[in-house]
């Protein structure tokens, strides 16, 4: 039980770091540009 919930934590964090990564790419790329 608590093997899958810290499963669910991991694949929560995982997500929320590659929206923030693809987030803070994106801005990086919008400077560039201006």
């Amino acid at each position: 039980m608590k093997l899958k919930k810290t499963g669910k934590i991991i694949a929560l964090l995982a997500a929320t770091t590659a929206l923030v990564a693809s987030l803070v790419n994106d801005k990086k790329n919008n400077d560039g540009k201006n």
